[in-house]
């Protein structure tokens, strides 16, 4: 078997067959990821492999119920990433990215498929953007479109995410809905991915969606249609421990004239909120603290005027 195996600080996994030296160029991988325990798997790659694609990595847990070592023989275009232990989308997708022979990569669920109008043709209209991630329109198992465009607001003082038709064109989305979309590989490897320490799905895109915002990058609406096989999952959308990271990293943070920053006179106010022991509120807020002062200079100025309006919640 060979494999690739990675390094001791992250995850470990294991590459079937492991990335070659030398491969075709690719302007567009697939990474698949799976929920529907292979009851969907060959329609979903039947269909990507007849579109052409040169470079699918499909991303599974041990142990799997299948021959991936046989398939991927079959299909020298096929890899498998195999997970020992489960692990977020958003984490899933990190290991991932670095592992995709192309500068875009799409990130398509195994209970999704691509509407019949697409192709590779079709996507170089538009794989010449220089947005982060393009989202396309998510239609339900019953053709209905859905309402995967989220916009950030302020709602009797707390942050809220209007959900709203996606529209193609210039207007934005704060992040990815169920993280289907086309990324940039080089810039989503700079802006270090999504938070492994954020479990909870929902608060997980919204921390990277509103990161690389405030970094100045775009994610946007584009002229391509996904449709889900099956009923959509359910998301937690509660304000749990999740969203107080999320709050610390994006919210919380106040621009200084030159950066941006966490100040430790928030810290009373957000002990007093969390539900945390001071010990835990403390432990979270000095280690987010360190990593908005290393990451300070990243915050872009022009960002000062989303940061207000979303204010002073907590």
């Amino acid at each position: 078997m060979n494999t690739t195996r990675s390094s001791s600080d992250r995850p470990a996994y294991t590459v079937l067959p492991a990335k070659s030296p030398v491969h075709p160029p690719v302007e567009l991988s697939v990474i698949l990821l799976n929920r529907s325990s292979w009851i969907f798997r060959p329609e979903v790659l039947d269909q990507l492999l007849s579109l052409g694609f040169a470079d699918i990595l499909s991303v599974e847990t041990l142990p799997v119920k299948f021959d991936a070592e046989a398939l991927a023989d079959v299909h020298p275009q096929l890899r498998f990433l195999l997970l020992t232990e489960p692990l977020t989308p958003g984490e899933q997708l990190n290991l991932a990215a670095a592992e995709v022979w192309g500068d875009k990569f799409l990130v398509l669920w195994d209970d999704q498929r691509l509407a019949d109008t697409f192709s590779l043709a079709k996507a170089g209209a538009f794989l010449s953007a220089t947005e982060l991630c393009l989202c396309p329109e998510l239609r339900g198992s019953d053709g209905v479109p859905l309402p995967t465009r989220a916009v950030p607001a302020r709602e009797g003082g707390r942050f809220r995410l209007l959900s709203l038709p996606a529209e193609t064109g210039t207007e934005g989305t704060l992040f990815p809905y169920d993280y289907t979309g086309i990324y940039d590989r080089r810039k989503f490897l700079q802006s270090g991915g999504f938070d492994s320490k954020l479990s909870n799905h929902h608060w997980q895109k919204v921390d990277w969606g509103t990161r690389v915002r405030l970094w100045g990058e775009r994610i946007c609406c584009a002229p391509f249609r996904i449709e889900y096989r099956a009923e959509l999952p359910v998301e937690n959308v509660s304000y749990e421990d999740s969203y107080r990271w999320f709050y610390l990293k994006n919210l919380a943070l106040r621009f200084n004239g030159e950066s941006g920053e966490l100040s430790w006179f928030r810290f009373p106010s957000f002990l007093l909120h969390s539900a945390w022991v001071p010990w835990k509120a403390f432990r979270v807020f000095r280690e987010v603290h360190q990593w908005v002062f290393e990451h300070k200079f990243r915050f872009k100025m022009d960002s000062r005027g989303l940061v207000e309006l979303w204010g002073e919640e907590e």
